[in-house]
């Protein structure tokens, strides 16, 4: 059972070919091992709903 993990934020730069603007995207890297765990409560695609609580990052199911 993997419980936790390490990761990092990563940051990719991207340039529109179009307009020559930058922008940016973020993502975080979950390894393949936790992901796949049975106690992990997410599936591909799902939507999530993701906020701040003072230094921390809370994930849960997205409610319409």
């Amino acid at each position: 059972m993997v419980s936790e993990t390490k990761t990092k934020l990563y940051k990719v730069e991207s340039k529109s070919p179009k307009t020559g603007v930058t922008t940016y995207r973020h993502s975080i890297f979950l390894e393949k091992a936790f992901v796949e765990d049975s106690s992990f409560p997410f599936k591909p695609s799902e939507n999530l709903k993701v906020s701040i609580d003072k230094d921390r990052l809370i994930v849960t199911r997205f409610k319409d």
